[in-house]
């Protein structure tokens, strides 16, 4: 496995994850803040996270919050069966795992396949769109958008970054 490193919040700051072996979790992952006199470490996570990694900031806790979510390894070019599934979302705060599902508990939450886009996709399929404010809060979620009913339809799945729980799904249907 090789080191990874995900800015965010417009390049000021920045997720570097490093693992300490071949294959696994061990590691490390830190939160930094870029600096003229050198990074800023700012929270740091035992574990190494592979995948995507998405920072937001909870003016309510004071903290960093930290989402991961991993992907289903992909054997090949044609293992279309793990193509865009994901094994595990996790949410962290304060340098520390509070909340996670596995593959089963996203299928549940009618979260089956991430893809690129939601045109002409089953149901299940859904689209990340990281981390937003709710407006006129200071609740932070991350956003999510999945396929529902006929194929044509979408609702949102917003998950409580401080949490990792379901604060709502969004009744409008796109």
């Amino acid at each position: 496995m090789i080191p990874t490193v995900q800015s965010a919040l417009g390049g000021s700051y920045y997720v570097r994850s490093i693992p300490s072996e071949d294959f696994g979790s061990k590691g490390k992952t830190q939160v930094l803040r870029v600096r003229n006199s050198g990074d800023e470490l700012l929270d740091e996570y035992p574990v190494y996270m592979r995948g995507e990694l998405y920072l937001g900031w909870s003016p309510i806790l004071g903290k960093w919050c930290l989402v991961h979510l991993e992907p289903a390894r992909v054997s090949s070019d044609i293992d279309f069966d793990n193509m865009g599934k994901v094994t595990r979302l996790a949410f962290y705060v304060g340098g520390k795992e509070i909340f996670s599902y596995s593959s089963e508990d996203l299928q549940k939450l009618g979260l089956e396949r991430k893809v690129a886009h939601l045109t002409n996709n089953l149901t299940g399929s859904f689209t990340v769109h990281g981390i937003d404010q709710i407006p006129l809060t200071n609740h932070y979620v991350f956003a999510m958008e999945r396929t529902v009913g006929n194929q044509t339809n979408t609702e949102k799945v917003l998950l409580d970054i401080t949490t990792g729980k379901v604060l709502a799904d969004d009744s409008r249907k796109k």
